[in-house]
C-alpha cells in the first residue's frame, strides 16, 4: 500500500532529477565536513552531524531513483540507482577493511 502511494506520486522526471542531484551535492558537503570533523574534533561516533547529513542524502538519492525506475521503467534510473547504491556499500566495506587492519 505505501509503495503503491510512493509510485503514485506525480512529480516530473525533471524535477526527480534535480532533486537528486540536490542530494547528491549535500552528499559531497558532508563528506568535506566529515573530513573537517575527523580534523577538529577527532573520532567520532555513527550519528554525528556529518554522518547524519551524509546517510539521509545518499538514502534520499538512491529512493527517489529506485522511484523513478518504478515510474517510468527507464533503465537510466534503474543504473543511477545502482550507481547511488555502491556509495553506502564502498563505505561498509572500506570501513571493515579499516577495522580489519587496527
Amino acid at each position: 500500500m505505501l509503495i503503491r502511494s510512493i509510485i503514485n506520486l506525480h512529480i516530473s522526471e525533471k524535477l526527480l532529477a534535480r532533486i537528486i542531484a540536490g542530494s547528491v551535492v549535500v552528499a559531497i558537503t558532508s563528506l568535506i565536513w566529515d573530513a573537517w570533523w575527523h580534523v577538529a574534533v577527532g573520532r567520532d561516533t555513527f550519528w554525528e552531524p556529518p554522518h547524519l547529513f551524509l546517510y539521509f542524502s545518499v538514502a534520499l538519492a538512491c529512493v527517489l531513483s529506485i522511484h523513478g525506475y518504478l515510474r517510468t521503467r527507464k533503465l537510466l534510473w534503474r543504473n543511477l540507482g545502482i550507481a547511488l547504491a555502491i556509495i553506502p556499500l564502498q563505505l561498509l566495506l572500506t570501513n571493515f577493511g579499516t577495522a580489519c587492519l587496527e
